[in-house]
């Protein structure tokens, strides 16, 4: 019973780390304008869900 909430802290905390990530990325290819890199995020997206 004791392991189920520190599961979802970890599970949180790694969903924080990887949406700020994330926005950190889109922020960088908003200003490189790269589109290949995000059709390539976008299926990884597609892939991690």
């Amino acid at each position: 019973m004791e392991i189920a909430p520190q599961l979802d802290i970890s599970e949180n905390a790694i969903e924080k780390h990887i949406s700020c990530a994330t926005k950190s990325i889109k922020k960088w290819l908003k200003e490189k304008n790269s589109s290949l890199v995000l059709i390539f995020l976008n299926y990884m997206n597609l892939t991690i869900y």
